[in-house]
């Protein structure tokens, strides 16, 4: 006797449908009990699926109260370095050779691009899920890292780099503007390592709104 507990609901409709039930009427009735059991689980798995998406999309949608200053800085910067950063690089498209180098600048396109999305957002709102949007996009700005094997640096509207190179030693600059680079087995390429200081801060600031943010949310479903 076949064990219809571990057959799927596919292939107990299909049994369903080839049993004589006048012959096996108790068979019959327990095929049904068990495809409307699974049917049930079914739902009820759908329905948790959902309300964990709406838990989510709530929590993304909830707003934060930000500084206005701080919100015009993240936006205007980030959206006017991004542009300066897609000037450039339409400007140097005809000069590229290879798919290599269209790819990467491809890319970083995509990366200006996304910036200013995620600024426009925040500017209109300033949300849980603006603000995780923004921390990834100023993340992305944090490292600088050159070598022979493997180089990138993304910095976009206002930035403070600070990096030691294996040829000029410790540097500093301060700069408005955009600056992107990756590099990838270009042997000639000195080591060099840092961090932009005020994508560290912009990170930590974002990243505390967030933990503030999310204590009070604890703190008004404990009440609730």
């Amino acid at each position: 006797m076949i064990d219809y507990g571990e057959c799927s609901l596919d292939e107990l409709y299909q049994v369903k449908m080839d049993i004589d039930k006048a012959a096996f009427p108790d068979r019959y009735q327990a095929l049904c009990q068990v495809i409307q059991a699974k049917e049930s689980a079914l739902k009820d798995s759908s329905h948790d699926v959902a309300a964990s998406r709406e838990e989510c999309d709530s929590e993304n949608n909830e707003v934060v109260e930000l500084n206005q200053w701080m919100v015009r800085f993240l936006s205007v910067s980030t959206i006017g370095g991004a542009f300066l950063g897609i000037t450039n690089i339409v400007a140097n498209l005809t000069n590229l050779s290879g798919a290599f180098g269209y790819i990467i600048y491809i890319t970083f396109l995509m990366l200006y691009a996304a910036g200013i999305i995620v600024a426009v957002k925040l500017f209109e709102k300033t949300t849980v899920g603006a603000l995780k949007a923004n921390l990834l996009f100023w993340l992305a700005q944090v490292p600088i890292f050159m070598s022979p094997v493997l180089g990138f640096q993304l910095s976009n509207g206002v930035f403070m780099n600070i990096w030691i190179s294996s040829v000029d030693g410790v540097q500093f600059v301060a700069l408005i503007g955009s600056v992107f680079n990756f590099s990838f087995f270009q042997l000639e390429q000195p080591w060099a390592i840092g961090v932009n200081l005020l994508a560290i801060g912009v990170v930590l600031y974002i990243h505390m709104v967030l933990q503030s943010a999310a204590k009070k949310g604890e703190n008004v479903g404990m009440k609730g």
